[in-house]
């Protein structure tokens, strides 16, 4: 099986002066802002009343990260940021990614806010720059983040995508721009374009939303939305899930993985061949399946009570102590029913919010996916699916 180390090490002695940029370029540079470039790339030095912003080669930077963090330190970290320390390793030994500038490196995380937002720009070193967004990381904020893309069109991290576009834009003069990130990352790479004017629009050359998230339908349908999308490239694995959410007018290439369910959205399990992923025609019956529970879900919950559903929820997870799911790796089950205890506390609107909730998903899960392969809960009835869901 070949996937992008294997690229990496293929095409790693080409640049891309000899070799133009295509579609897994663009996977390799969404995964690498995962990366943690706290303290490599931020602002350090103060001049006057501005600071100074880094830029380096990718080379420098990885050299940088390795001397700040050590091998076993990368090793305990989240998933998401590991791989793009992985992946910076790699990257770093490629005369195709060595020389490239990584710049503007921001990252923020508002609990406050209810924010969780990354990007980083490469100029790849000829007439274009790549702008990458991060996905949705290890925080709790960055996934509730992501659920209020089921209600809102212009949450915290999409504003912020649009305003990292246009001064990134302005501060790189005439270069082409490529924009793209992957899961989340994919989502603030179509909406930042979107938003853009006609003159940062005509500097795109292409979008590229890896295993992203859609829209709501009153988005697609505006005009903005509509100018961009012939540069939209929509990448999906064949058992995609993140991908599948939402709204998408624009179609999508479905690509093979050699992992199944969510695991297929790891970037690290795309296979490819030569300069382009292993292709294939359409997504898998248990995509859409689960596809389809989500959806039904999103249009069965009232907007206000899907908003107050999801503050609630996170807010017990909260007060549990959890600021990532990293937290939550031990005993997992154990502070699952914690949460659910905390529940039991809420004033009845919003404990009969959580429970409708949870079994509206579970209801749906029983109707489309259980009814075809084993159900732990088959023989469950109304009056346990309450208890379960915090009556």
């Amino acid at each position: 099986m070949s996937d992008i180390f294997s690229y990496i090490n293929w095409r790693g002695d080409l640049t891309f002066r000899k070799s133009q940029f295509n579609e897994v370029d663009n996977l390799i540079f969404s995964v690498l802002s995962y990366a943690e470039f706290e303290g490599i790339l931020t602002p350090s030095k103060k001049y006057g009343d501005k600071y100074y912003k880094p830029s380096m080669t990718l080379f420098e930077a990885a050299d940088k990260f390795y001397t700040i963090h050590s091998l076993e330190e990368v090793h305990k970290m989240p998933n998401s940021k590991r791989r793009g320390a992985e992946i910076l390793f790699e990257m770093a030994k490629a005369k195709r990614f060595q020389d490239c500038i990584l710049s503007d490196y921001v990252s923020q995380t508002s609990d406050e806010g209810g924010k969780q937002f990354a990007a980083l720009t490469i100029d790849i070193g000829t007439d274009a720059i790549y702008v990458a967004y991060r996905g949705t990381d290890d925080s709790v904020v960055g996934w509730k983040e992501d659920l209020y893309l089921g209600v809102a069109s212009h949450i915290p991290s999409q504003v912020d995508a649009y305003n990292y576009l246009t001064k990134v834009a302005k501060e790189h003069g005439r270069k082409r721009i490529f924009i793209g990130g992957h899961s989340k990352g994919g989502n603030l790479a179509v909406y930042a374009a979107t938003q853009s004017g006609k003159r940062i629009k005509n500097r795109i050359i292409r979008v590229y939303n890896n295993d992203g998230p859609g829209f709501r339908k009153e988005f697609i349908e505006t005009e903005n939305y509509k100018d961009i999308v012939p540069k939209v490239r929509t990448i999906v694995p064949e058992d995609s899930i993140i991908g599948m959410l939402l709204e998408h007018e624009e179609s999508y290439t479905v690509v093979r993985s050699v992992a199944s369910g969510t695991s297929a959205h790891n970037a690290f399990t795309w296979e490819v061949l030569g300069r382009h992923f292993i292709y294939l025609e359409d997504t898998s019956k248990s995509s859409r399946t689960v596809n389809k529970i989500i959806s039904d879900w999103l249009r069965n919950m009232p907007e206000d009570k899907f908003q107050t559903a999801v503050d609630t929820l996170f807010d017990l997870v909260e007060e549990q102590g959890l600021e990532t799911f990293t937290d939550a790796k031990n005993e997992p089950l154990k502070k699952a029913y914690a949460v659910l205890k905390e529940a039991s506390h809420l004033d009845e609107d919003k404990k009969k919010i959580v429970k409708d909730t949870i079994k509206l998903l579970l209801k749906k899960g029983r109707e489309n996916v259980w009814k075809e392969i084993p159900n732990p809960f088959a023989q469950q009835d109304d009056e346990e699916l309450d208890e379960r869901a915090g009556k």
